[in-house]
């Protein structure tokens, strides 16, 4: 038996942990459509979220040390 293979699609709840915001805060984003998501099941249905795209996201968040 091989290790398990990691999670690469997370549930709204899921989604909030991996990125470090709360479930409310992360709605907010997908609502303002400023974070990654799909919508497997059409507009009114669960939001899900990718593994890389919220890597992606988390790097694009990135602040730069002052020198």
């Amino acid at each position: 038996m091989g290790a398990p293979k990691p999670q690469v699609w997370f549930n709204i709840e899921e989604a909030a942990e991996f990125v470090g915001l709360t479930p409310r805060q992360l709605t907010r984003r997908v609502q303002e459509k400023t974070i990654p998501h799909y919508r497997p099941s059409g507009i009114t249905g669960p939001v899900k979220f990718h593994r890389d795209d919220l890597s992606e996201y988390m790097a694009s968040c990135r602040v730069e040390a002052a020198r």
